[in-house]
């Protein structure tokens, strides 16, 4: 999805008023600390438990000391994105994140209200739980993103997921939430010059922007790799 070249303030001031797994592979996605995202038996998400710094802690996977950091901006309404995540990124995961030689990092680049909402209620789940849902919005974009009950269909889902009824009230209506992930949009479109979704960026310095097949964004990684002190 591709936006204005300059990104105005009023467009982030619009998207911050607005009501409203990285992949699927074989095998089970895990969070930073390497657990199961999709083990079962997490206490619901309330109120009480929820922590502001936590929620915009950036949310990656593989090893975090790894050579190659690997950032994805991406909107979860973005047909784009969704194409990365299900046919480009399952063989970089495969290639280079099991083997411990990249980190992948999810960046939230929200385009328009659905997007946003999606990330505040993505960002409110239990952390080990957050991929899973990413997963979900990506695989069934079609059948939410577009429609105007897409908060619904959101809710829902979240609440398999250990989210609660009050929790999605708080996080929906909570503006610093919103602030914080506009405003770290705001500062990477400025700093990477990112003008569209999906944008890739390796080790804050190569820029590989669309849904690119993974052997185009493989060779980028590669590159890096054959630089880092591991491969000497």
């Amino acid at each position: 999805m591709v936006i204005g070249k300059k990104i105005t303030f009023g467009f982030f001031a619009a998207l911050v008023c607005a009501a409203g797994l990285y992949f699927y592979v074989t095998g089970l996605p895990h969070d930073n600390a390497g657990n199961s995202a999709y083990a079962s038996g997490a206490a619901g998400h309330t109120i009480e438990s929820f922590d502001l710094e936590k929620a915009l802690a950036p949310r990656f996977i593989g090893d975090e000391n790894a050579p190659v950091k690997v950032d994805e901006y991406a909107s979860l309404t973005c047909g784009h994105c969704a194409t990365a995540h299900l046919q480009t990124l399952p063989a970089i995961k495969e290639r280079y994140v099991d083997s411990g030689q990249v980190k992948l990092v999810y960046n939230d680049f929200p385009l328009n209200a659905a997007a946003l909402d999606a990330a505040v209620i993505a960002r409110c789940l239990p952390e080990e739980r957050y991929f899973r849902f990413i997963d979900f919005l990506f695989r069934t974009q079609d059948q939410w993103a577009f429609s105007q009950n897409y908060q619904q269909s959101l809710r829902q889902n979240a609440k398999l997921l250990g989210a609660t009824d009050e929790l999605l009230d708080f996080c929906l209506a909570n503006q610093e939430l919103r602030q914080g992930i506009v405003a770290h949009m705001q500062a990477m479109a400025e700093k990477f010059d990112i003008s569209s979704t999906p944008t890739f960026v390796i080790n804050d310095e190569e820029v590989v922007r669309g849904a690119v097949s993974a052997g185009v964004l493989g060779q980028a990684i590669d590159n890096f790799i054959k630089e880092s002190p591991a491969a000497e």
